[in-house]
């Protein structure tokens, strides 16, 4: 288990030890407290981090072409488990990210706290007991399987049904967000089926796959599903979802006093015509004061 993700090379070297040794753990499960951070350094020019996060999904050989200390990794498996708020999410996740496949590479899981617990909670060790149990034997029995898994007669009927509408292309960001959806499910089912104990995955894997990718997609468009992927208008959007309505003034603001105003009217107009927001005019005596406000259904900023 590890935390930081800084640089792809970073990753890579971790992942290959002080040694290289073939039959070293190419396991890793990253923890990111502040995924903020990590979609931050993924910008930076000649950063590597989102290009090695995709390899390594996809279980590539991560490698490093350097001269004098080149890095190379077979066969790594490496998860990451993020957290981020909402509003982080959609002022740092660029269009860039969604069309270069490292968005949809994540599932996106929209929670929120259940209860407040100024103490924690009393859950004890015997209460986890039985599930750590059926975990253990799951692991034991994955690592006794020799052969690639199947699906079983009925669930292989189900799986060509859903597939077509899974694989689909979808316009947009959250098209470019969702792009993945036959690769997740089949993935989730097979872990669904392990825990099962079976290599074969049956109609009751598949079935909770494809739930928990609807509750993953419907997180999505709940979360991302007004962003344009426009930096500019994602900017606005944001602002005004913490605000409810501003001027032109007031979103000029955002953006700095010398910032090119033909940018802002264009990034308002794009957000005009997504519908995300309207626009309306108030007399003031004089000039017609102009002002912006989210549409209603989008307006939803307390979660």
């Amino acid at each position: 288990m590890r935390s930081g993700l800084s640089t792809g090379e970073g990753l890579i070297a971790d992942l290959q030890g002080e040694v290289q040794n073939i039959d070293a753990d190419r396991r890793r499960l990253i923890q990111e407290p502040e995924f903020a951070a990590v979609l931050t350094v993924c910008e930076r020019q000649g950063n590597k981090l989102s290009m090695t996060l995709r390899d390594a999904w996809d279980g590539r050989e991560l490698r490093t072409m350097t001269r004098n200390a080149p890095l190379n990794v077979s066969d790594p498996h490496v998860s990451v488990v993020a957290h981020v708020t909402r509003d982080e999410l959609v002022d740092r996740l660029h269009s860039q990210d969604a069309a270069n496949g490292f968005a949809n590479r994540f599932l996106w899981i929209c929670v929120r706290r259940a209860r407040t617990l100024p103490f924690g909670g009393n859950l004890t060790d015997e209460a986890l007991a039985p599930i750590a149990e059926k975990i253990v034997r799951a692991v034991g029995f994955s690592r006794q399987i020799d052969r690639p898994m199947t699906f079983g007669e009925t669930a292989r009927k189900r799986w060509c049904q859903v597939y077509a509408d899974l694989s689909r292309g979808r316009p947009g960001f959250l098209g470019g967000l969702l792009a993945r959806g036959e690769a997740h499910v089949v993935r989730l089912a097979g872990v669904y089926a392990l825990l099962d104990c079976t290599p074969t995955i049956e109609c009751e894997h598949l079935d909770a796959a494809l739930e928990l990718w609807a509750y993953s997609e419907r997180s999505a468009r709940y979360i991302l599903g007004a962003k344009l992927g426009d930096a500019d208008a994602d900017k606005i959007y944001t602002y005004l979802r913490n605000m409810h309505a501003a001027t032109k003034s007031e979103i000029s603001d955002i953006f700095g006093r010398n910032f090119d105003a033909a940018r802002i009217d264009a990034a308002l107009q794009k957000l005009l015509n997504a519908g995300s927001i309207v626009q309306e005019r108030d007399s003031t005596g004089g000039r017609p004061r102009q002002t912006f406000k989210l549409v209603t259904a989008n307006a939803d900023a307390s979660s």
